[in-house]
This record gives structure tokens, sequence and C-alpha cells, in this order.
């Protein structure tokens, strides 16, 4: 066919229709999202029709409850491409919940759906921040972020934004170290020196479920020519308590010039600076990179650092 010889979303979108005259419907969809994907301007075609009656089909089978993974997969691109992001994300997710298998392909669908969506597209009711806690940490030749944040969705959808002035070009990879309550995590540039990361987040029984998310931010050096970070949070409005910003790195680093914390110890080779935020409205502290060169002391645990749940300073 044309479009094996070449293939454009031109191509893609011509033969969907053609398996569709055909009442190929399987095929036809296939390639109608080939198709988006090559170019996201094919949603401006005239093809409500299909996509509606596949819909309808779709969900008419769901109401007796026998949908395959990959039927649950089609019906929540369907439902992302009409507009319905709740319910889309949630049937993408059931999917993966049904076959395993199908988590790669769920993954990059999403990721795409972030990428290409507007940032108004995206955008939810902000979720409820009980606890929203950072960390630069500098060890074994890496710089990373570590975010603890516990928060309580306020709707019904599980995407997730959370602001950073982490740039988007800084960012080398994220790992998700609370793997059952954050299903992925996608970043998305807002302005030059800021990101926004999308948490996907699985489903919890409750009115006001709350999700206790870890994430690993690694970061680019002086290779990328990033020389530093600004690890400040303007997203938390003043009065909230439970707010910081940590440095957390060997108490042999050159701090010259690093602005010292609400909160500062040294204890058995870690130092640990901690700027509350809500008292200096969101702005946290500027940190060179080129400071940092020390190692942590082998088995540090930053997390424990980081929620200071045995310290006696209490940092409210």
């Amino acid at each position: 066919s044309l479009y094996k010889k070449e293939k454009t979303a031109d191509n893609a979108f011509e033969l969907s229709m053609r398996y569709w005259s055909q009442r190929k419907k399987l095929e036809a969809i296939k390639y109608y999202f080939e198709a988006i994907e090559l170019n996201i301007e094919v949603l401006a075609r005239d093809d409500e029709y299909m996509l509606s009656m596949i819909s309808e089909e779709l969900e008419a089978k769901l109401e007796k409850g026998s949908l395959s993974g990959q039927e649950y997969l089609t019906l929540g691109r369907l439902a992302l491409i009409q507009g319905n992001q709740t319910d889309g994300i949630k049937n993408i997710v059931k999917s993966t919940e049904i076959d395993k298998k199908l988590k790669d392909t769920a993954s990059k669908i999403l990721k795409d759906y972030v990428d290409k969506a507007s940032v108004l597209e995206l955008n939810n009711l902000p979720s409820e921040i009980y606890s929203f806690r950072q960390a630069y940490v500098f060890d074994k030749d890496k710089d990373y972020v570590y975010m603890r944040i516990v928060l309580s969705p306020r709707d019904s959808n599980r995407l997730i934004p959370i602001d950073t002035t982490i740039s988007d070009g800084t960012i080398d990879n994220i790992k998700i170290v609370s793997a059952k309550e954050v299903l992925h995590v996608f970043n998305k540039p807002v302005i030059d020196d800021a990101s926004r990361l999308y948490l996907l987040l699985p489903e919890k029984e409750g009115d006001y479920p709350e999700y206790e998310v870890k994430l690993i931010i690694t970061l680019k050096r002086a290779q990328e020519a990033v020389e530093g970070i600004e690890l400040s949070n303007f997203a938390l409005p003043p009065e909230q308590e439970d707010n910081w910003s940590f440095i957390i790195a060997s108490e042999f680093n050159n701090n010259e010039g690093v602005a010292l914390g609400n909160y500062e110890k040294i204890d058995k080779g870690i130092r640990v600076s901690g700027y509350h935020l809500g008292t200096s409205k969101g702005k946290g502290p500027y940190i060179p990179f080129q400071k940092f060169t020390e190692s942590l002391p082998a088995g540090t645990d930053v997390w424990k650092i980081i929620e200071n749940k045995e310290d006696d300073v209490s940092l409210f």
C-alpha cells in the first residue's frame, strides 16, 4: 500500500478511512491512531462518526464487564481525543492493570498526550498539598533533587501538576521511588527556568485519598552549561507550614556563598541546611554546582533526613 512506501499522516488517515468503509474497525482505529502520532492536526478532520461509533460499541461492552486490556486502551485513547481527560486516563491505566504487557505502550501514549496538549488543557484543580519537602543532594559525582510530597487530589482526575523551579533542560531523568503511589511522571517546560511535573496517580478508595509521592530527579551539570539551580517553590501559599527546601551534602564541601538555612545541622560528616519556604515567600537557596565535590558518607539515608522523623529539632 501507499502507506508502507511512505509513512505519512495523510496516508495513514486514508488507510484508516478505507478500512472503516470495509467495516474493519480494529484496523481503522489502529491506523487512525498512527496518523495522529505522525501529525496531531489529523484531529481536525471529519472523522467524528467513526470515533463515536467505536466508542459506543466499547462502552456497551464495558457495561457488560467484558473489555480486554487492549480494548480499555483503545477506549482511553478515544476519550482523550474527544476531550474527556478523566475517563481517558482512567481507562488507559485500567488497561495496564488487566494486561501488564501494555504498560510501556500506555506510558508512551500518556507522555505524548502530555507533550502535545496545551498547559490549559492539562490544568486541573490544584491538589491539596499537606507536606512539600525537596532536597538538593550531591553524592558520587552526581547532582540530585529528592522530592517528598504528601497530597490529596481535589477532583477525580489523577494527572496531577506540580510546578518546580528546575528547568526542563536541567533534568536528566526522574526515578519514582513510591511506585505504589505514582504510576508515571512526565515533565514539561513552562518557562525558561521552570518546569511542571505531571504525576499519574493510581485510583484509591475514599472521597479524599492521600498520596505520599517520592521522586529522585537526576540533574545535568556543567557539560550542559548548567551552573546551578534555585530550589524554590512558589506554588504553595505562604501560610503553608510544611514547605521546605534542603541541601544535604558532605560537611567537607566548600559552602562559601551558599545562604545559611533556617535550620542548620552537622552530624557524622553530613551537613543539612533547611530553608523554610513559607517564611521566604517561596524563595529558596541558589545552589552553585561547583561548590559541591565531596560525596556523602556511605549509607546516608537521605529520606530519613528529609522526613526528619527522629530529629530532636522540630522543623515546624
